[in-house]
């Protein structure tokens, strides 16, 4: 079975437009990601939070102690300036 010229080149231009697409989407999505690092490295104060957070959230198998430990870390750090709106709103569901 044989390729015709003109198929086998249709194929390599869907495939570049798809290529470029994606290139396009991941260097957004690593940008936004960028920046929020930058955030979280810019603040001392957003360095501890999150060893805390890590170290809090990895310590215990009770998720009931996890849950308090973590509304205690986010009532404590307040000042935190690196978490996108909808990741804000997941805390405050949190700490209601």
């Amino acid at each position: 079975m044989s390729i015709s010229n003109s198929i086998s080149q249709e194929v390599k231009t869907v495939a570049y437009n798809w290529q470029k697409k994606i290139q396009v989407s991941r260097k957004s999505k690593e940008q936004a990601f960028h920046e929020m690092m930058l955030k979280m490295l810019e603040n001392p104060v957003n360095k501890i939070f999150l060893i805390e957070l890590l170290d809090q959230s990895f310590r215990s198998s009770d998720p009931d102690r996890v849950a308090n430990q973590l509304e205690h870390i986010f009532s404590k750090y307040k000042s935190t300036n690196f978490f996108s709106h909808f990741e804000q709103i997941l805390i405050w569901l949190l700490e209601m």
